[in-house]
């Protein structure tokens, strides 16, 4: 399994299939959120197939938010989930910021990363990572 280049758009197959439950009208209204996302990271399996997508958006500086995280089920239990987040917050919009996010069903994958839980309500659980501290020079 290899990190994609953010120019991959193919994520037809995760929305449409494993995780048609996400609510959105089509596909393409997913690559659009990509395309105006400040992070982005995928990885593919040997064959060149999109198995994980997650993407954020960011000030840069202070915060950012995840978003639509998403790893195919044949993929799952592999820690390719914890894997993703991790590439997710060390990308250069995201490393320097206090990432949030909500999530159903999916603590044990945020909470080894820094994340706690901030809120929950219903079946959501909003969960907040700190910001990193910065060694003063």
């Amino acid at each position: 399994m290899r990190i994609v280049p953010n120019t991959h758009t193919n994520h037809t197959a995760l929305v449409t299939g494993a995780n048609s439950g996400l609510g959105f009208e089509a596909a393409a209204q997913l690559a659009e959120a990509v395309r105006h996302s400040d992070a982005w990271v995928g990885f593919e399996d040997p064959t060149g197939t999109l198995v994980a997508t997650a993407r954020a958006i960011s000030d840069r500086a202070k915060r950012s938010w995840v978003y639509d995280v998403m790893v195919d089920p044949a993929w799952r239990g592999r820690g390719v989930g914890r894997a993703l987040v991790e590439a997710l917050l060390d990308h250069p919009a995201v490393r320097r910021t206090q990432a949030s996010l909500t999530t159903k069903d999916a603590q044990g994958v945020y909470a080894p990363q820094g994340f706690r839980e901030v809120v929950s309500w219903g079946d959501r659980t909003t969960m907040a990572r700190p910001r990193p501290v910065t060694p003063r020079t």
